[in-house]
């Protein structure tokens, strides 16, 4: 896990001073924790850990952050979003009880937990935040965090209390990198924490839907293969980067490909402040019914996508020009045909076509 930590510059001078004074100030450097997703989910347990938060005298700036981030690790004015942010704020000086320098807090006054999700250029939010008393009651405990998503809203469990609700903003499948910051210690990620591994193997665990695979990594010497019976029109493969549907503000779409009984569409787009799309429409002679079975194969290098439609009859070939490297597609998902008992839906085989 030390891959994940980076130890921050730290500046005393640079930093807001300390609630607390005298025997409770002690400078130390703080810590991040980051770590990436490789797989989205839409559901599902989305982030586990446990951690210490330390005793009050230990505390800099007596608060520490859970960042779920789309897009980068780090607040970046140009780009980027905070999913969600909860931040958990102490308040030392409103205690009621202080035992070995471990402060218990007052439920009312300025020990509060905030929820929400911010924005940058690309991506402009304005709701106010959600504000909660402190779940976390006193300073030198250990802790337990996790954050399920559902269809509406994340449920957030610590030490296993009561759920704290938070409804979606965005999709949650857009969460690819976590930062934890603050006045934190000893973070486990789900794969380093054995409270974390029990937990979730009693858990929902997120499954994509049978017409979509994960394909990355992919390379430019494999085909994409798709088999199957047309059950309406138009027949649609999608190959999505870092998104599990299509969506206009999140994601990218590599390759969108669009079959109908007269014509091929095909676009290619990227979503953001500098958002691109190219297309092109290719009629086609091919004798497509509801019912038949149809063979579709994708191989590419660098942004260039070849395909070939072919039935019983006949073989439709050509190509088109993304955005995007085929090889930064991570998802590809098909709609409009159903699986045969003899072959996958999807799959993915090693091609000297190239």
């Amino acid at each position: 896990m030390g891959k994940d930590i980076q130890l921050m510059d730290y500046d005393a001078e640079e930093l807001p001073q300390p609630l607390l004074k005298g025997p409770f100030q002690n400078e130390q450097p703080s810590l991040k924790y980051k770590k990436k997703l490789m797989n989205l989910k839409s559901y599902g347990i989305i982030l586990c850990f446990e951690a210490n938060v330390p005793k009050a005298e230990d505390m800099i700036d007596n608060q520490f952050q859970i960042n779920l981030r789309h897009d980068s690790s780090e607040h970046i004015n140009e780009f980027g979003i905070n999913v969600m942010q909860l931040v958990f704020n102490f308040a030392p000086e409103k205690y009621i009880s202080l035992r070995e320098n471990n402060v218990t807090f007052q439920k009312e006054g300025h020990s509060v937990m905030t929820i929400m999700t911010s924005g940058s250029d690309d991506y402009v939010f304005s709701e106010s935040p959600e504000i909660h008393s402190n779940p976390i009651g006193q300073t030198g405990v250990y802790i337990n965090v996790v954050i399920y998503a559902l269809k509406d809203f994340y449920n957030i469990s610590i030490n296993g209390g009561d759920f704290i609700h938070y409804r979606h903003r965005v999709p949650p499948w857009t969460v690819n990198y976590v930062m934890i910051s603050g006045d934190i210690k000893d973070v486990k990620f789900e794969e380093d924490s054995s409270q974390c591994q029990k937990i979730i193997n009693n858990s929902i665990k997120f499954k994509l839907p049978p017409n979509m695979l994960e394909v990355k990594p992919l390379t430019d010497f494999e085909i994409i293969v798709i088999t199957g019976k047309i059950s309406n029109f138009p027949i649609n493969v999608t190959f999505l980067y870092g998104a599990i549907e299509r969506h206009n503000n999140f994601g990218h779409v590599v390759f969108d490909f669009a079959l109908s009984q007269n014509e091929i569409y095909i676009e290619s787009r990227t979503t953001g402040r500098e958002s691109e799309k190219t297309n092109k429409s290719l009629p086609h002679q091919l004798e497509l019914k509801e019912g038949e079975q149809i063979l579709l194969n994708f191989y590419g290098k660098k942004e260039t996508i070849n395909f070939e439609v072919e039935t019983k009859k006949d073989i439709f070939t050509n190509s088109f020009v993304s955005l995007m490297p085929y090889s930064a597609t991570h998802y590809v998902m098909v709609e409009g045909l159903e699986k045969t008992n003899e072959d996958k839906l999807i799959d993915v085989q090693k091609t000297k076509i190239l």
